[in-house]
Formats: C-alpha cells, sequence, structure tokens
C-alpha cells in the first residue's frame, strides 16, 4: 500500500509526497480556507 501510494505521488512530482505528509500534520487548507473567505 505505501509502495503504491508512493509510486502514484512520485509520478505526480516529488513535491507531492512531502505536501501531503505535511497537510496530514498540519493541513495548509485551514488557514487558506479562513483567507479565502474574509476576502471573499
Amino acid at each position: 500500500m505505501t509502495i503504491d501510494n508512493r509510486i502514484e505521488h512520485d509520478s505526480l512530482g516529488p513535491v507531492s509526497v512531502p505536501v501531503i505528509g505535511t497537510m496530514a500534520l498540519k493541513p495548509p487548507e485551514r488557514r487558506e480556507f479562513p483567507n479565502l473567505g474574509h476576502r471573499d
């Protein structure tokens, strides 16, 4: 499972792997979501 996921992520780019890991630990989306809402 881990190998399969790694291969798929590698296909998209080496940056995708670390990005997903960071999102799981500290999702930056939460920070951007309120930012976009306030802007609207």
